[in-house]
């Protein structure tokens, strides 16, 4: 074979390399804010012999999520999020992690370029009751019931590979979380 065969047979395994690396997730970014929005009501009632206090706590998730393609091709990436959240137990201890809301959605970028993508949890709603009782039986009770958010997972895939991944915590990001996703 000639050298220009040869040079252009490199030149060509190159090319699918780099064809290849941009199909492959080379030049993808992830940047995640999170932010809680909360909303607290309480009640209380009395009456000669006791009081009792409800709390009632309802919090939205909500994150932003930017995907950048600083690739020189456009691409198509697959965006899951994942919202985790804890039960609160009758004694108002927490429970395990798990996920409570998933979503997932596509998004086509062009060459080195970013968008971003708003994603809002269902609302979750946490209440505690306290009752404070007087006389020989006097005491405090307290119960606690409903969920809590723990945090969040997002993922961003190329025909089905994770090519980025974040979370508020990096316990959720090891490997026996994202096979619990799946993944």
């Amino acid at each position: 074979m000639n050298k220009s065969g040869v040079g252009r047979g490199v030149a060509v395994a190159v090319l699918l390399a780099v064809l290849s690396g941009v199909a492959h997730g080379a030049g993808v970014g992830l940047v995640v804010k999170g932010d809680i929005k909360k909303d607290r009501t309480s009640d209380k009632k009395e009456d000669k012999n006791s009081s009792t206090k409800t709390s009632t706590e309802t919090a939205v998730y909500a994150i932003s999520i930017q995907v950048s393609n600083t690739s020189k091709q456009e691409g198509e990436f697959d965006v899951e999020w994942y919202f985790i959240k804890r039960p609160v137990e009758g004694d108002g201890a927490k429970g395990d992690p798990v996920v409570g809301e998933k979503g997932k959605t596509t998004l086509s970028i062009g060459p080195q370029k970013r968008t971003m993508h708003q994603v809002e949890s269902r609302p979750l709603t946490c209440t505690e009751t306290k009752t404070a009782t007087s006389g020989k039986s006097g005491g405090t009770k307290s119960s606690s019931s409903g969920d809590i958010f723990d945090g969040y997972i997002v993922l961003v895939k190329h025909d089905g590979e994770i090519l980025a991944k974040q979370s508020n915590q990096a316990r959720y990001l090891t490997e026996e979380w994202l096979s619990k996703l799946g993944n």
